[in-house]
C-alpha cells in the first residue's frame, strides 16, 4: 500500500509560507521535533492526533493540512 504524504507536503508549504522553523512549530504544537522532522522529510506520515495541534500552532483549520 502506497502512503499519501499530501498533508506532510502541505505542512511543509505552510511552514515556508509563514517563515516558521520545524523547531518553532514543535515547541508551539507539542509534537516532538524528531517526529515533525521525519514527517517533513516524508519518512513518516502525520498521524491524526498530531493534525489538530499542528493546525492550531499554524493558525489554520485541520482541513488546510488535508488539502
Amino acid at each position: 500500500m502506497k502512503r499519501d504524504y499530501g498533508a506532510n507536503r502541505e505542512l511543509k508549504r505552510l511552514l515556508g509560507e509563514r517563515g516558521i522553523t520545524a523547531e518553532e512549530l514543535a515547541a508551539r504544537s507539542g509534537v516532538p521535533y524528531v517526529c515533525l522532522s521525519r514527517a517533513l522529510e516524508e519518512r513518516r506520515p502525520l498521524y491524526a492526533d498530531e493534525l489538530l495541534p499542528l493546525a492550531r500552532a499554524l493558525g489554520v483549520a485541520v482541513e488546510a493540512l488535508l488539502g
